[in-house]
């Protein structure tokens, strides 16, 4: 017998394993017509402690924790993601862009762990089309730690004609309304080292054990041709975001250069909370990084109902006498699950409700799980999940301050990237302790820092030759911290559990 969630990827279907086919997860929810005990294994330990009654019943099932035999017929399979494919971005998160009719195609791609996005440009910068989707390679695990796994499994081939294929899907919504005769001249990519490597083929076996060795941290290619089908887009030329380290990649010099932090006198905290946690601080020109193993419980993963900031994600919650729950969900859709600025949000009302204590423990010994909406809930263990990345991210703040020698008090202000910082409630990021009070007013979401770095650096010349030369000095100029080496991160991560 096979398992299914092999199955399901070898006929190119996608299927989120946020735990990389470990079974803790619960994302890779199928539904079988015709479960017939011949074909199809029994119910596992894990699915009978992780699927309800009724869902048992209906025959759902953990495709990663079920096997089928050989003449398993797969058009027999509903897959149950609540993941939207693409869809079209919100222009005001591209601040001080505005639309325009192009006379010169440019395209900047963000691909994030989680999620990709690309904006189509003109020459001037104005913003002509928004467009986001899920990167796919999720149904290799949701952090860079499962991919460079699988790839080392023998998945790298495969995690890199997903990732192209995002791509080309993603360019072909893009350019749905430019005709055929116009041409793309400038295409500019930035992400995290990890999802460069696998975009190019790079060996990433390097990035996943000390030294931590990346191939190269500053590739360019010549033609678009490499990795894009369209026409009207495989002559042009791409320039990818210079990486500072195997963890600190394109996406965050990306972000320090749309803020221009290496310009900057006052002090200022970017921190960039997706499936890997990234911190950058700069006083007064110079720049102190670090990241951090926060794991991807900001955007979604490994939640029990846990989703990434798409339609109908869960994105704030009040809590009302402890029973009376208010949400918000994103485009005010139908909740499909809830992502990390929801449950930042539910931390800190069960907090403030005595529904679960300091430790992050539920107050009633008889309570394991606290209901949102439906089948959303909210469990013990993902409460830790959340206090574990909220320790990780308050810890490398605090060694960075440490580091260079300055307090909270002294910052200026707070720039909070990503669709976590377009969606969470700084007050709650207080209230459970992920950044400390004294930085309450001066904390404020900055966008997507790295596809808006990316349109930057296409429109502030044509030739880019400058521009190129500043990502290099601030690659150079950025001292990064390694968080586990810190004498104090250790008695500082626990100390920082507590809400």
């Amino acid at each position: 017998m096979k398992k299914l969630s092999e199955l399901i990827i070898e006929k190119n279907k996608y299927l989120p394993l946020v735990c990389n086919g470990n079974g803790t997860c619960g994302k890779c929810k199928v539904r079988i017509r015709g479960c017939d005990p011949e074909n199809v294994s029994e119910l596992s330990a894990c699915e009978k402690r992780m699927l309800h009654k009724d869902e048992q019943a209906e025959c759902i099932r953990l495709a990663c924790q079920t096997y089928v035999s050989d003449d398993f017929d797969i058009d027999g399979v509903e897959i149950l993601s609540s993941e939207e494919d693409i869809s079209t971005g919100d222009y005001d998160e591209i601040t001080g862009c505005s639309r325009g009719k192009a006379e010169s195609l440019c395209i900047a791609i963000d691909i994030g762990t989680t999620t990709i996005q690309g904006a189509l440009i003109d020459n001037s910068g104005n913003v002509l089309e928004i467009i986001s989707g899920i990167n796919h390679q999720r149904s290799f695990g949701a952090d860079v730690i499962s991919r460079i796994d699988s790839a080392a499994r023998g998945y790298a081939v495969k995690l890199r004609e997903i990732i192209v294929s995002d791509l080309n899907v993603l360019i072909t919504g893009l350019l749905r309304t430019v005709t055929d005769k116009e041409k793309v001249g400038r295409v500019a990519i930035s992400a995290n080292t990890t999802m460069i490597h696998l975009l190019l083929g790079f060996d990433v076996s390097g990035l996943g054990r000390y030294p931590f060795a990346p191939v190269d941290l500053a590739p360019k290619f010549g033609s678009g041709g490499a990795i894009f089908t369209d026409k009207r887009v495989v002559g042009a030329r791409v320039d990818f975001m210079p990486g500072i380290s195997a963890y600190i990649g394109g996406d965050i010099v990306s972000g320090i250069y749309y803020l221009e932090l290496d310009r900057r006198k006052e002090n200022v905290l970017l921190l960039d909370l997706g499936t890997n946690g990234e911190i950058a601080l700069s006083t007064g020109g110079s720049i102190y990084v670090a990241s951090t193993s926060a794991g991807p419980a900001f955007e979604g993963g490994r939640l029990t109902s846990g989703v990434a900031s798409i339609p109908g994600a869960i994105s704030g919650v009040t809590i009302t006498d402890g029973i009376r729950v208010k949400y918000e969900t994103i485009g005010s859709r139908t909740p499909v699950g809830i992502c990390g600025s929801g449950m930042v949000d539910v931390v800190a009302e069960l907090r403030k409700n005595a529904l679960i204590d300091k430790n992050g423990t539920f107050t009633d010994e008889n309570m394991t799980e606290f209901a949102i909406a439906g089948r959303i809930r909210v469990s013990q263990r993902d409460i830790r999940e959340l206090q574990m990345a909220k320790a990780a991210i308050r810890t490398g703040v605090d060694i960075l301050l440490l580091e260079s020698g300055i307090k909270n008090e002294d910052i200026d202000s707070v720039e909070l990237a990503g669709g976590f910082g377009k969606n969470v409630n700084p007050v709650s990021m207080v209230n459970i302790g992920l950044i400390d009070e004294s930085l309450l007013a001066l904390t404020e979401a900055c966008g997507n820092t790295s596809l808006l770095g990316a349109i930057k650096y296409l429109v502030r010349s044509n030739d880019n030759t400058g521009e190129y030369d500043r990502l290099r000095k601030i690659v150079e100029s950025s001292r990064e911290v390694v968080l586990s080496n810190h004498e104090d991160f250790n008695d500082r991560y626990l100390q920082n559990m507590w809400i």
